[in-house]
This record gives C-alpha cells, sequence and structure tokens, in this order.
C-alpha cells in the first residue's frame, strides 16, 4: 500500500585538500503520499556551530509586538471577535500583510527572543488555543472556507522579518500547492485502502528506524523525503478545531521536544507548518504536523534555499532520516 522508493546515483571527483578521488552517494527519496522528490547529500552544512546573532536578536527601540507597543499597533481584528483575542502572554490578531481570506499573527510571548532551546510548551499552547477560538468562530460565520493552515517562520533564515516570535494561521477557500498534493494523495489513498493515509504510516513507521516518539495522541517520524534540514513530521487522528487542551497540549510539547533537539544539534532558527484536515469533510484525514531547522541565523548568513528548492520544489537534506531520528529520539 505504501512504498517507500529511493533511487542512488553517485558522484565522484579527485579532492586536491586530500589528495585522492572522492565519491558522494547522493539519495534521491520520493515522498510516500504525494510522489514529491528530496535529496540527502552527505555532506556538512556551511553553518557556524557558534554564530554572531547579538546584534539581530537585540532588542530594538521599537518592536511592534514587544509589550510596550503591542497594544497601540496591532491591527484589529472587524470580522470574526471584533478587536484582538488574548490567552496569557499570547495575543492573536489580523495580519496586515493577509495570506488568505482569513489571515491572522499570534504574538507569542512577552520576550522578544527565546534561544530555540527555551520555548515553553505552554507559550506554544496559549497560541493554539487562540488559533482555535478564532478559526471556531470564522467557521460559524463562514461556511465557504475549506483549507486552514498554521505556521512559524523563526528568526530571518526561516523567513521573518520580525524577531519577536510569533505564529501566522490562515483560513481559506483553496489549499496552498503541498496542501493540495495532500489532500488529494489522501483522499485517492482513502479511496483505494478504506484507512487513511497516516494511519497505515505509523503503524509502519511505529517500530522501525525513522520512529522518534510520542507526545499526547501525537506521533512523530523522521521524514523518509524530508523537505529540509532534520525534517521532522507528527501526525494526530485529532481534529485541531475539534480539539481540547489535551491535544493541543501534544502538539506544543512536541514542538518543543524537537527545537531543543535542533539546539544540541547546533541549529537556532526553524520552521513549522500545520496542515489541517479539510474542514467539511475530514474523514480520512489526520493533522500533520512538519518542522525544519533553518540555517543558522549569524552575521554573515547562509541562505539554504537556493535554486534546487525554490525552482526545482527540491528538498534538500544532508542527514539520512534514519539518522535524524536516532538524533531527535532522544528528546523523546
Amino acid at each position: 500500500m505504501i512504498e517507500f522508493r529511493v533511487e542512488k546515483e553517485k558522484s565522484s571527483f579527485f579532492n586536491p585538500s586530500e589528495n585522492r578521488i572522492e565519491e558522494v552517494e547522493v539519495e534521491i527519496r520520493y515522498d510516500p503520499l504525494t510522489g514529491k522528490t528530496s535529496r540527502i547529500v552527505p555532506k556538512p552544512l556551511p553553518i557556524s556551530p557558534e554564530p554572531d546573532i547579538e546584534d539581530e536578536t537585540r532588542k530594538p527601540e521599537f518592536c511592534p509586538f514587544c509589550p510596550e507597543f503591542v497594544d497601540g499597533v496591532v491591527a484589529r481584528d472587524v470580522r470574526v471577535v471584533d478587536g484582538i483575542l488574548r490567552r496569557n502572554q499570547a495575543i492573536l490578531f489580523p495580519n496586515i500583510s493577509p495570506y488568505a481570506l482569513y489571515s491572522i499573527v499570534v504574538r507569542v510571548s512577552d520576550d522578544h527572543h527565546i534561544p530555540i532551546q527555551k520555548f515553553e510548551r505552554d507559550r506554544f499552547l496559549d497560541a493554539f488555543v487562540l488559533i482555535r477560538e478564532y478559526f471556531e468562530r470564522a467557521i460559524q460565520k463562514d461556511r465557504t472556507v475549506r483549507f486552514g493552515n498554521i505556521g512559524m517562520n523563526y528568526l530571518k533564515p526561516a523567513g521573518s522579518s520580525i524577531t519577536h516570535p510569533h505564529i501566522q494561521a490562515t483560513l481559506s477557500r483553496y489549499p496552498t500547492d503541498y496542501h493540495r498534493r495532500i489532500y488529494e494523495g489522501g483522499r485517492s489513498f482513502f479511496s483505494e485502502n478504506g484507512e487513511p493515509f497516516w494511519k497505515a504510516l505509523i503503524e509502519i513507521e511505529r517500530d522501525g528506524e525513522r520512529y522518534v516518539g510520542k507526545t499526547g495522541d501525537v506521533e512523530w517520524i523522521a521524514s523518509f523525503s524530508p523537505r529540509g534540514f532534520v525534517h521532522i513530521t507528527g501526525m494526530s487522528e485529532g481534529d485541531f478545531i475539534n480539539s481540547d487542551e489535551r491535544e493541543l497540549e501534544g502538539i506544543s510539547e512536541g514542538i518543543v521536544r524537537i527545537l531543543r533537539a535542533y539546539a544540541e544539534m547546533k541549529f537556532n532558527s526553524f520552521n513549522f507548518s500545520i496542515f489541517l484536515p479539510p474542514i467539511q469533510h475530514r474523514e480520512g484525514f489526520y493533522t500533520v504536523i512538519d518542522v525544519v531547522a533553518r540555517s543558522n541565523l549569524d552575521k554573515y548568513y547562509w541562505n539554504d534555499c537556493f535554486f534546487l528548492p525554490k525552482l526545482h520544489d527540491e528538498g534538500f537534506s544532508n542527514l539520512k532520516p534514519e539518522e535524524v531520528a536516532e538524533k531527535v529520539r532522544t528528546w523523546f
């Protein structure tokens, strides 16, 4: 039912610094759901294990998300909640650069910069509770939306224009390209096999070398065909929008443990995305969480999004998923 396809190519060249012919085996892996390919090149990444980030992470004179400014400058919602939503340090408000019909931001904490090993489960939990509340209210008002996504860019290598930790979320009538691929692949698998793809995948991976662990109802694996560095995927049968706090705690705890593993591996920047099941027809779908590390924020940092991922839509990693799972598993 599920195929884990790998193709291999071997490249060779003369390395004058070592005075020998060097061979590098490149793996091309195919995502078992979408067929999307990625390449694994077992070479060290050009990132510093001791990056210079002081200038970039120092609190500036003005940051719109810092406590002394946030109430006066962030936008107010006029369609769903009539203002902003709060829970402890988390504050939810509209995105002034919207990406969909409903597009929101959650300021995660009062702290302007948080080293990734110091993110706390409850900070993510508070943000997810607010997003769930907003989504619930929006869906009650507008039955046309079908696809929900939640994502985070942390620091400039991950695409964030603001250092202050924040999460973005959208509700739309139309899926993003990758969400569409998940939807179409999941629908076809369920129709042909009578069970969700992600249920079958967990059953295969649970006792294997790519399995990472479980937090609450979420099971985590190293993605077979990684779309980035140290790509970890979480899967939950629960529906984010109709979930209780215990289920959201499982997502939050898993993300925190992954970030601690990233810190141990000397990463300081990351992305995550949470793909929600189709809102009107969720049978056969799981909530899917993808987390990847990015090249380190540094004074002169290297942008890991070069032509291969940007224009070819080809994932790239320097570690095999089986190696990734071994490194991350110790935090579960």
